[in-house]
């Protein structure tokens, strides 16, 4: 036992010393937040292999979990069949969306690690340009905001990890009731008796925690390059404030002039560059929970009040918590994107020379056709999409009760 607790300090360690370094000393610039930033990031992912990292491969870690979820992915389709049409069966079903949904967001950055990557190539080449004055400033306030946004995330998910964890707990403490935490069955268990009933807890949050962090890894990297987004437009209105200063100077240096309209009109590439990576990179994660959520939470609230299924509470606070952290994520995006259209509109570009109000109006063209992510590439995500949703999810709740 003793050993077993030593080689997990010593792993737990290990990690922290490989990526958790660089908070030891406080960040002084925005690279340095960057790079604390993407460290973090690896820390939480580690354990699920999909650090976003240069040399990275699959390995023990990454094969472990995916056999991991694929096993329990067949208990699931074993425990439905044995079930249904029973509401344990049902109740299954949403587990087993749980599971589609875990192995295909790892399996997405896995299998296709290098384009997940080419964001964090693309972040630090943004900031090595701008590590001076001002930009820096800018740079640095969007890495605290990046931080901020990692710990209301994190108390969310942990929340939603406890509370998925604490009902069945509760029940067994107070009422001496054997809780499952899940209705899957594991060969060979036997959750009736009090040994059986605990190995079947532990595998259940082993499982859930699992997948959860990995979850929780995915999220802040989708969180990082909404950020960044908007970090990038905040350069540019910056930019296009200093511009006119220029253009209201009475002797207007015209190489100068042009040298910054010329940076102003590659912020606005990278911008339109960056909002395609996160359409291809995120577009079909998102696609997935959020369809996922919308069939699993009214089932789970159909097991808590039909069959007294504790989990229930859990596991419906963490797809709440999931549908509307999406929705916030998809309306960040969706906001800046409109400031986009506010910063060029803003700018005093009846001052400017006729072929820069032209190149502007050729940039504004370009803007406005920017879209933010998509619910299968049809369904914008911001905010509405959420209230659309949880609207839906009650109907088919209330569908639920009557039907079945």
């Amino acid at each position: 036992m003793g050993g077993g607790l030593s080689f997990i300090g010593n792993l737990f360690i290990k990690i922290k010393g490989k990526y958790g370094k660089k908070e030891e000393k406080k960040a002084k610039t925005s690279i340095e937040q960057l790079e604390a930033i993407i460290s973090y990031i690896n820390f939480a992912v580690h354990f699920c292999n999909l650090e976003l990292i240069k040399k990275w491969q699959l390995d023990w870690r990454g094969k472990s979990c995916l056999t991991w979820q694929i096993c329990v992915l067949v208990l699931e389709i074993y425990s439905i069949l044995v079930f249904l049409p029973e509401t344990d069966g049902i109740i299954v079903v949403a587990f087993l969306l749980f599971s589609v949904t875990i192995i295909t967001k790892f399996t997405t950055i896995w299998f296709d690690h290098d384009k997940f990557y080419s964001l964090v190539d693309f972040t630090f080449e943004l900031f090595n340009k701008n590590t001076t004055g001002l930009r820096d400033r800018i740079l640095f306030k969007t890495t605290e905001i990046i931080f901020r946004h990692f710990r209301l995330l994190l108390f969310a998910w942990s929340s939603a990890m406890i509370s998925y964890s604490l009902f069945p707990v509760y029940d067994f403490a107070i009422r001496g009731n054997f809780a499952a935490v899940s209705p899957i069955i594991f060969p060979y268990i036997d959750d009736t008796v009090l040994r059986g009933y605990l190995i079947s807890v532990a595998l259940n949050i082993f499982w859930m925690a699992w997948s959860i962090g990995g979850n929780y890894g995915v999220s802040c990297m989708f969180l990082l390059t909404l950020d960044i987004y908007d970090g990038l437009v905040t350069l540019i209105e910056s930019d296009l404030k200093e511009f006119d200063a220029i253009c209201d100077l009475k002797s207007v240096d015209l190489n100068r002039q042009k040298a910054i309209f010329r940076n102003i009109m590659i912020e606005f590439m990278d911008i339109a560059r960056l909002s395609t990576y996160i359409n291809d990179r995120f577009g079909l994660i998102t696609t997935m929970q959020m369809a996922s959520s919308y069939i699993s939470l009214p089932i789970f609230l159909y097991g808590t009040m039909t069959a007294d299924f504790m989990s229930g509470y859990g596991a419906s606070i963490y797809y709440v918590i999931e549908i509307w952290t999406l929705a916030y994520m998809g309306q960040l995006m969706a906001d800046t994107t409109e400031r986009i259209t506010e910063v060029i509109c803003n700018c005093n570009w009846h001052k400017y020379d006729i072929h820069i109000q032209k190149d502007l109006i050729i940039l504004l063209t370009i803007m406005q056709r920017v879209q933010c992510v998509r619910i299968g590439n049809m369904y914008p995500l911001d905010l509405n999409a959420g209230v659309n949703m949880m609207k839906s999810i009650y109907s088919l709740l209330m569908f639920l009760i009557e039907a079945v």
